[in-house]
């Protein structure tokens, strides 16, 4: 195994997760010991690593991560692999260097104890480093401590629906006895549906779980301030600054929690929904570990002290999450808003990969933007825009094109670059693969494959496409969630302060305020557009909510929504494509 025909593998790490978990008195493991501070790592943290494959990188499917502060470390920068009973490094990036021990190495390096991987120069270190003895067997790391390393290590790279109900699948078969199977004759794509959202659950409990232990650290600092000041007289200026930030943090934690806890009951809700029954047979927040346990003090947000109400809509003032990065200009929130260029598409089929063969210049750009939990956002179809269809008729040629090519069974990769006016000089990176989709609510619509698709198949991969007339894909239905994220891209507390409240009783004729890249934008020209429109009036429709006017404008889509509050502009949706002649918003407790 090389750079060049390197592959993740559920092998490598969800099956050598579970041998972890149930034989680890025959499995060894090994550790690495960051040498330098990132966001994710202390200098000095000593990371166990149970599974026999990871990646290191910035992407969010590494399980060795940093942030987008290590800009020479690439998305996929390198893999650890296990060889018989040796290790391996495996050089993945194609623009920046790993090191071991000081020299650059290219392909692949077999790793021995004391060994210092350094990915890129200048960027972080970390200490190859083998247990010995009884002391090297998993078995000696405690239940709950492996438990907890399968979360991270073995499940973190996957988020597709098939690729999840694979791992659904492997658990059983290890008979963990966590989820109980009758596909039979069922309907496939309800079991991967349910598969997903399966998979969901573990997540949301695992991010709850993490949130929480924020969240009382954040208690214990502002009860220690709080005593502080009455010691002080209440009359120490820098006490009460900390105590306002902490504050504000607090907030926000205890709105993360209680999102958080909405979204597994919706998930538990759909899952014991009658259209998965005889798919799914047992399925428990029990048998899940997802917990039921209330967060403290979070019945009501009045409890928290944030400021936020979540009373009624009638009548009452909108008011401000209490996050300390609310503004009363929008320009204050110009760095986090980006337009999103793409830089090239591939397809992959059979092991195979090529160009798409499609023109950058004739697809539009759209927008996203950074949440102050470091959440990236936009509309799902900047991610995937062979998914929008208009009664079955793909308009665009290039949009047809790709449209054609998934439901040929090909994998397609858009690779981006995002601008943002806080320079073109340090854009994100990332691929559509990164990003989180929720698929439950697509249709399943026939394609016709036209003859001249036939010809560039048989171009590009040398064999005739072995596919009658037409060809099935999933597309949007009026129910389908059309948003796409990327969990922890940015910094935490550094993107736009969102409101889970108020998106939640927005009443009709409520002003929205938006700002979003034209679909012409250019990195040497970066212009922001604002443009409002109105709440319409008890206009729900599945979930999103419809807005008064339409203004066409592909580009704005995946544009922050804002209301004003007393404290500032706060962001409450996302702006996403129309519906009935009326452009929408999906609010933002959705996503998060």
């Amino acid at each position: 195994m090389d750079t060049q025909n390197y592959k993740r593998t559920l092998a490598g790490s969800v099956g050598a997760g579970i041998g972890a978990i149930t034989n680890g008195s025959s499995r060894t493991y090994y550790i690495l010991e960051h040498k330098t501070s990132s966001k994710y790592h202390q200098a000095g943290e000593a990371q166990k690593i149970i599974v026999d494959q990871i990646e290191l990188g910035r992407a969010g499917s590494c399980q060795v991560r940093f942030d987008e502060g290590c800009e020479t470390v690439s998305r996929k920068h390198a893999a650890i692999v296990r060889d018989g009973d040796n290790w391996k490094l495996i050089h993945l990036s194609q623009s920046n260097p790993t090191f071991v021990n000081g020299r650059p190495i290219t392909g692949t390096y077999y790793l021995q104890s004391g060994d210092e991987i350094q990915l890129s120069s200048g960027g972080p270190r970390m200490g190859f480093i083998v247990p010995q003895g009884r002391q090297a067997l998993t078995s000696s790391i405690g239940m709950t401590e492996r438990m907890n390393l399968f979360r991270k290590q073995a499940l973190r790279p996957y988020k597709t629906a098939i690729t999840v109900m694979s791992i659904v699948l492997v658990l059983a078969v290890a008979g963990l006895g966590i989820w109980n199977w009758s596909l039979g004759e069922k309907n496939e794509l309800l079991a991967k549906q349910a598969a997903e959202q399966q998979m969901q659950l573990v997540e949301y409990q695992g991010r709850l779980d993490e949130n929480e232990t924020e969240r009382k650290n954040l208690e214990t600092q502002q009860k220690l301030l709080e005593q502080k000041l009455a010691e002080s007289g209440n009359d120490n200026e820098e006490i009460k600054s900390q105590l306002s930030k902490v504050q504000g943090r607090l907030a926000a934690a205890n709105s993360r929690s209680m999102n958080l806890k909405n979204e597994i009951n919706q998930l538990k809700d759909e899952l014991a929904s009658p259209k998965y029954s005889g798919v799914i047979e047992q399925t428990t927040a029990s048998d899940l570990g997802v917990g039921t346990t209330a967060v403290a003090g979070q019945t009501t947000a009045e409890n928290t002290g944030s400021g936020t109400s979540t009373t009624d809509a009638s009548g009452t003032p909108l008011v401000s999450s209490g996050s300390t990065n609310t503004s009363k200009d929008l320009k204050d929130y110009y760095d986090h808003i980006y337009t999103l260029k793409i830089q090239n598409i591939t397809v992959e089929k059979d092991g195979q990969s090529r160009d798409a063969g499609i023109s950058m210049s004739d697809i539009p750009c759209g927008t996203g933007f950074m949440l102050e939990d470091g959440t990236f956002v936009t509309d799902r179809q900047n991610i995937e825009p062979w998914v929008y269809t208009v009664n079955s008729n793909w308009e665009e040629p290039w949009r047809r094109t790709l449209a054609q090519y998934k439901a040929c069974g090909c994998n397609i990769i858009i690779h981006y670059r995002a601008y943002s006016q806080k320079g073109t000089g340090k854009p994100l990176a990332f691929s559509s693969n990164e990003f989180h989709i929720n698929y439950g609510a697509d249709v399943i619509l026939p394609i016709e494959i036209d003859k001249s698709f036939r010809k560039k198949w048989k171009d590009m991969f040398g064999t005739s496409l072995d596919v009658k007339n037409t060809a099935d894909i999933g597309v949007f239905s009026e129910k389908s969630h059309s948003y796409a994220k990327i969990h922890r891209l940015g910094e935490d507390g550094e993107g736009i302060p969102y409101n889970v409240s108020n998106c939640n009783r927005l009443p009709g004729g409520t002003d929205i305020h938006m700002v979003g890249y034209s679909g012409t934008t250019t990195p040497q020209s970066l212009h922001l557009d604002h443009f409002n429109n109105k709440i319409n009036t008890d206009d729900v429709i599945s979930g999103t909510i419809r807005l008064q006017t339409q203004i066409n404008e592909p580009g704005y889509y995946g544009s922050p929504a804002f209301i004003e509050t007393d404290n500032g502009y706060e962001v409450v949706g996302l702006y996403v494509g129309s519906k009935g002649g009326k452009d929408r918003l999906v609010p933002i407790s959705r996503i998060l």
